[in-house]
């Protein structure tokens, strides 16, 4: 299975929504606030920076407009890694957690489905 960009922004965005949904960590939320696809309309995130900074992180691990379901993950931990680094955001539970996951592991799985939903 292959992802575009899009829908590879969007599966990173369910998932790390769905881990805050059971955390409630308020730094997660806030990065969320900012990656949030469907704030405005026809825009891929609330903060324009985030899709940018997605788009250059795909550019960094792949180079190609199709991801891998495993590409995909790789870049979701990546970009997590950069807003950490960047920006300062206490996240690094998050990226342990996004470290040990595998792209068949269930969260994941249901988030790149709702992607492909939209």
């Amino acid at each position: 299975m292959e992802l575009s960009i899009k829908q590879s922004y969007l599966a990173m965005f369910y998932l790390l929504d769905s881990i805050y949904d059971n955390t409630k960590d308020e730094c997660l939320g806030s990065l969320l606030g900012g990656f949030n696809p469907h704030l405005f309309v026809e825009s891929m995130s609330a903060d324009p920076a985030a899709w940018g900074d997605w788009k250059n992180m795909v550019i960094r691990i792949t180079n190609k407009e199709l991801l891998t379901v495993d590409e995909a993950l790789e870049v979701t931990q990546k970009f997590i890694i950069f807003h950490r680094d960047e920006f300062g955001f206490d996240l690094d539970w998050l990226i342990d957690r996004l470290n040990t996951m595998t792209s068949n592991n269930e969260d994941w799985l249901s988030s790149i489905k709702k992607a492909l939903s939209r």
